[in-house]
């Protein structure tokens, strides 16, 4: 296509925020007043690191709706206090 491709410092700090704002507001048109469920989930990539993901999804007895993975954030070690404070950090 003999275009330049951005350097990824410009990509992150010209478009990322704006994207991900984009996405988030896309997920919360979906749910709007709906009730919700959420599943966390913890694991050790290949490297030995502790990786956690929070997924959100509409609730409804009715119809499917796709889950969204909103955060995924590495851990310094996987216990009760670290994986609490993520859900908390993600439902914010």
């Amino acid at each position: 296509m003999n275009k330049n491709v951005p350097d990824e410092s410009t990509i992150r700090k010209n478009y990322l925020s704006h994207i991900y704002d984009a996405a988030v507001s896309s997920i919360k048109d979906e749910i709007r007043d709906g009730f919700i469920w959420f599943s966390v989930d913890e694991t050790t990539d290949a490297n030995g690191n502790y990786i956690a993901n929070f997924i959100v999804g509409k609730l409804s007895p009715f119809k499917f709706y796709q889950g969204y993975l909103l955060c995924s954030k590495q851990l310094e070690k996987t216990n009760s206090e670290t994986v609490s404070r993520f859900v908390n950090q993600s439902i914010r």
